[in-house]
């Protein structure tokens, strides 16, 4: 009797040591399964964030690109107003002895200056066919944006345009990434700068300002991501002294001629200045 008894003790004790096992087995096995799958999520927020960050990353550099694409815009703009500037600038030290007055040599400079960046902008855009000044918005854009053939020359049949002539397009290669260009059909080309009749606001006696009107540039990269940037220009006429007249080449005070005048090379002027982004945004 005591025999069955003891039997029966031990084999109890086994059976609770199998139950024992089977259950921590099962901990271990939801154990390594929950770890199993937090790791995944784990890994593939770090995958999503990853690829977050990549195309973050390749959206700046559209915006990069785009911006420099505009940026070649901006620069033509300088351009054209560092050469009206010194025309103006000539013009009255050409006349500075006979022009005493300030006032005077001040309206002349702008005036020039004036008549020189409407001459430039007529030339940018018209072609003169057979006696006619026609408008070439070729012409225009790749004088604008710089686009030259693979021999350096300036060349319109670059751009092209939709069948109704209002939307253009051109490739654009920038430090050896090459660009596709597309300016909206609102810009107005040829009459996208507005030179103001007068040289003079006379209700607040101030110069005044040249405006570039709105252009939208859409600009895709190799990879297809795409930038637009939507911004209007607003020019400045430079002021440079007119109070005296200063040789380039000696820096002594004379009547100077033509030969001698650039202000922009003895740093009175910052023509950079002088043109600045207007209602600039970014998509």
């Amino acid at each position: 009797m005591s025999y069955r008894k003891k039997f029966n003790f031990y084999d109890k004790m086994n059976i609770e040591r199998n139950t024992d096992r089977g259950s921590t087995l099962i901990t271990v096995i939801v154990v390594i399964a929950f770890i199993s799958i937090l790791a995944t999520i784990m890994l593939y927020l770090a995958g999503e964030n990853y690829k977050t960050k990549a195309s973050d990353l390749k959206t700046k550099e559209s915006f990069y690109e785009a911006e420099e694409v505009v940026e070649f815009l901006r620069s033509q703009l300088i351009t054209e107003v560092s050469k009206a500037s010194a025309e103006g600038y000539t013009e009255s030290c050409i006349y500075y002895v006979s022009q005493s007055d300030k006032s005077i040599r001040q309206s002349t400079y702008l005036n020039t200056f004036k008549d020189s960046m409407e001459d430039s902008w007529k030339d940018m855009w018209y072609e003169n066919v057979g006696g006619t000044l026609t408008v070439n918005r070729a012409k225009g854009i790749a004088t604008l944006f710089d686009l030259r053939n693979e021999s350096g020359v300036l060349d319109p049949s670059l751009v092209s345009f939709n069948p109704e002539g209002t939307v253009c397009s051109f490739t654009k290669t920038i430090n050896g990434r090459t660009l596709d260009v597309v300016i909206d059909s609102s810009f107005l080309y040829e009459g996208a700068l507005v030179i103001p009749s007068s040289i003079i606001d006379s209700s607040t006696n101030r110069v005044n300002r040249y405006n570039f009107k709105e252009i939208t540039v859409t600009v895709t990269d190799e990879r297809d991501y795409s930038a637009i940037i939507k911004t209007a220009f607003e020019i400045t006429p430079p002021e440079p002294n007119l109070d005296s007249i200063v040789s380039v080449v000696d820096g002594e005070s004379h009547d100077p001629s033509k030969k001698s005048v650039s202000p922009e090379k003895y740093g009175i002027l910052d023509i950079a200045d002088c043109v600045q982004y207007d209602g600039w945004t970014k998509e």
